[in-house]
């Protein structure tokens, strides 16, 4: 690429796919939002395809990517699917690009890209729960992406279990496939000897003094907030009475059922639900959390375990799927389908200081492996290999 760039003095330029953006919200949102704008640093000139209605949650923008925004495409996921197959590529000027990139792949493939096109995966979590699809759902995710995967340039897989998935579930050519740990804003999360909340944070999102945090969307699949709640539901009253529990992110519609059983439940007043929170005050919430835990059942990468460690936070985790590659020797993990192992989890975690001052300890060495420098270089070097 940069031989290139040098021969014809100009700017590489790639075709970006900003759908799947969801107002930058979710771990894939924000993924988005710094590989974009790390290649843009790079010196590649980006034309970056977004939704109307995400552009003013995108935030600063470098001055090398330019928005194409789109207005009035379906609601539905499967609206989106057949829009982006059958209108969008009639939009586009394939030809004008040099390279083109999907960083959410797993949620969006966009057929009219260029041929050398990096797709990034995240996770085929939808594989584990079929029965939440709709028979044209079905179909559409064992044959259309899937034929679509295969005709990538090369496919990104954020992990080893996630490669693993794409061989196992798509069918891929193992050589298309490249592991790319992603990075976390270490500028940001960073543990601090002065960990007490603002008071404008604190009273804000009705935080305790001490608690065990969750960070995900409440009701989202797969991420498992009932059994967590039931695991804390066990615990002593010596760790209750100092600890509570904080759930962190959005309440979607699904995640009614939980508030339901939280509101019969005996503990319901040590169980604080936040809302969605900014990134810009998620720091100082991971800094004053005694314990971070993630039940979650399947994930892409699971940033905020990374993000809590840096933090100075010990972890613990689910067992299966990608969390335990990701956690390695720094977090102790449980069956997550089990709300008495998970309780013993904690139980230990709290009651041993010395643990946790190795755990933490650990943490800091584990979380140096994810940084987004190290993840824009490999995309790069892709890029470079396709010509």
């Amino acid at each position: 690429m940069k031989e290139k760039m040098q021969a014809r003095n100009e700017k590489v330029k790639i075709l970006c796919s900003g759908f799947g953006y969801g107002q930058g919200e979710s771990g894939i949102g924000q993924y988005i939002r710094n590989t974009i704008n790390l290649l843009a640093e790079r010196g590649c000139e980006i034309d970056l395809l977004l939704p109307e209605h995400d552009a003013a949650f995108w935030g600063d923008r470098h001055k090398s990517v330019t928005l194409k925004l789109f207005s009035n495409l379906p609601r539905s996921e499967f609206g989106m699917m057949l829009w982006s197959h059958f209108i969008l590529p009639r939009k586009l000027d394939i030809k004008a690009y040099d390279y083109g990139f999907i960083p959410a792949g797993s949620k969006m493939i966009l057929p009219g890209f260029p041929h050398k096109t990096i797709i990034t995966v995240h996770d085929l979590s939808r594989y584990y729960h079929r029965s939440a699809w709709s028979k044209i759902e079905k179909l559409w995710i064992r044959t259309v992406l899937r034929v679509y995967l295969r005709k990538a340039g090369t496919i990104v897989a954020t992990s080893e279990n996630t490669r693993n998935d794409i061989i196992r579930l798509m069918r891929i050519d193992p050589a298309k496939i490249r592991v790319n740990n992603i990075g976390f804003n270490v500028g940001r999360y960073y543990s601090s000897p002065e960990n007490d909340l603002t008071v404008t944070v604190k009273a804000h999102y009705g935080l305790p003094e001490k608690y065990i945090l969750y960070v995900a969307p409440v009701g989202g699949e797969y991420k498992n907030h009932l059994n967590l709640i039931r695991a804390y539901e066990k615990l002593p009253a010596r760790i209750k009475s100092v600890h509570k529990l904080v759930l962190a992110g959005r309440i979607l519609t699904r995640g009614q059922r939980v508030l339901r059983y939280v509101k019969h439940s005996s503990d319901r007043d040590n169980i604080i639900f936040t809302g969605f929170i900014p990134e810009e005050h998620m720091p100082e919430v991971f800094r004053n959390a005694s314990l971070y835990t993630f039940p979650a059942l399947h994930e892409g990468f699971g940033i905020p375990l990374v993000e809590a460690m840096s933090c100075g936070v010990p972890v613990i985790c689910a067992d299966s799927g990608v969390l335990p590659e990701i956690g390695g020797d720094a977090v102790i993990t449980f069956n997550p389908q089990s709300a008495d192992e998970i309780y013993h989890r904690i139980e230990e975690v709290l009651s041993d200081d010395a643990l946790r001052s190795e755990m933490i300890k650990s943490g800091y060495t584990r979380k140096e492996q994810f940084n987004w420098n190290r993840h824009i270089d490999k995309l790069l070097e892709i890029f470079r290999l396709m010509n």
